[in-house]
This record gives structure tokens, sequence and C-alpha cells, in this order.
């Protein structure tokens, strides 16, 4: 388990990065605090509320304090960033709260390219003021992408779904439920800030990188996850992270020795 403590003028903002063995589990329970969590690698499957949701790589997850939560960890590989803040000052604690205020899950591109940036920064282990500096862009990208997701049951469900099938098109979920595809898409793009197949790509891409991590070949693994070719599963790749898959693999395994 990495840790890292970092201080960037206005407080202390703890970063753990924990690596969890496949098919452990953590029971139910509570955080005393906020906390925004990125993964990093593998999967992870979280009960909160009655619901179960997918977690894989690139996705963030924003869990206000009190929340109760069970994990499981699916794959050998899984590893989980989270940050926490301590004695911050009050503007830090504004920008905190307009992020941590409900639990929701966030895919979209432009967070997860900065999460991975500023991930790598903070495992240089030369950098750490900046690194701190540079999350509150980070959460300030995060709070832009997420400000509109008190999400109704009904699009959270949506989610879910896309989550479990993510080879379905809108139309086929669409009809699924009864809607038109263009209000579906409307409905969900406006409070997830990323539209529907866009989300379902995202799901895709975490499955072949959890498939890659546990040894298949790039080819095969896009292949599974329902890309046409390696090639379009890598520009798919490089759009979300802002790297090459190999490049991401080979850069957390450094991470770790």
């Amino acid at each position: 388990m990495e840790r890292q403590t970092l201080d960037a003028g206005f407080g202390s903002l703890h970063v753990v990065e924990s690596r969890y063995d496949a098919h452990s589990s953590q029971d139910e329970h509570v955080h005393a605090h906020d906390s925004v969590a990125f993964v990093v690698s593998g999967h992870v499957l979280e009960r909160v509320g009655g619901h179960e949701r997918r977690l894989g790589p690139g996705s963030v997850l924003i869990k206000p304090r009190g929340t109760p939560h069970a994990d499981l960890y699916l794959d050998a590989t899984t590893r989980v960033l989270a940050v926490r803040a301590d004695g911050v000052s009050r503007r830090v604690r504004g920008e905190l709260a307009a992020i941590t205020h409900s639990y929701r899950v966030v895919r979209s591109d432009a967070v997860t390219r900065a999460w991975v940036a500023w991930r790598a920064s903070v495992f240089e282990g030369t950098r750490t003021a900046r690194a701190a500096l540079d999350l509150r862009r980070v959460l300030a990208d995060l709070a832009r992408a997420s400000d509109a997701m008190v999400t109704p049951s009904w699009l959270d469900s949506i989610a879910r779904y896309i989550e479990r099938e993510p080879e379905l098109t809108t139309r086929q979920i669409a009809l699924d439920l009864g809607m038109h595809p263009v209000a579906l898409a409307r409905a969900f793009t406006r409070r997830f800030g990323i539209a529907p197949m866009a989300y379902a790509r995202r799901i895709r891409i975490e499955r072949a990188i959890a498939a890659a991590g546990a040894g298949a070949r790039w080819v095969d693994a896009a292949c599974a996850a329902g890309f046409a070719d390696q090639p379009h599963f890598t520009r798919a790749f490089r759009a979300a992270f802002g790297t090459t898959p190999a490049a991401y693999l080979a850069a957390i395994a450094d991470d770790h020795g």
C-alpha cells in the first residue's frame, strides 16, 4: 500500500493508493470523512443503497462521509487511489463540498485524463507541493463534470443497466424502457455529462484493461470487449486516458516495482 501526504500551504491532503487481492471484500462500513477515489486498475463491485455499481479503471467515485457501503474486489490487479483532506482552508472546504455532497460515479474522458496526469505527478515523488496545487484544478474539472449529477433514480438505473450490458445501443435501451432514443440520450447526457454510448464505450475500455492486466494480449482483450480491432480500441483509450494502453499499464507497474 502506497501512502503520501501532500502539503500545499492550505492544509494536508492524504493520498492513499491501496492494492487488493482478488475476491477480497469489505463488509458494510462508513467513513468519517468525505473522499474522492480513482480506480487505477482492476474492478470494484460496490454495494450502496441497495444497488451495486461496478467500477473499473478510470472511474472516479465520490463518496460523502457516513455513506454505508460494502466492497468486493474482483481482480488481482485492483488498485484504488483515494484522496481526503484534513484541516484545509474554508475555500478548499467549499471546493470539496461542491463535489462530495452526494454519492456518485463519474466517467468522463476529460476528468480521467486529469486524474491520470495528476497521479503520475504524485508518484514522481519530487513535485508533491505542485501536485497538491494541481489537485485543485482536477477537483474543479470534476465539479464541472458532475455539477448536474443529482441523479433521478431512473437515470441512475440506466447507468447501472449500461454497466451490465455495454454492448446495447441507445435505441435498444430506449425500446426496453418505452422511451424515445433522443429523449433518453438528452436526459442521460444532461445528468452525466457524457452520452449513453460514450458511457458504454468507457465500460468496454475498463473490461479490456482488466483482461490485459490479467495477461490477455491487447488485441484479444479489445475484441472481447467489443471493439472492432486494436487500433479502434487504442484511439478510444487515448481519448479517455491521454496515453496508450501499453504505456498506462507500464506506468502503474513501474510505480509499484
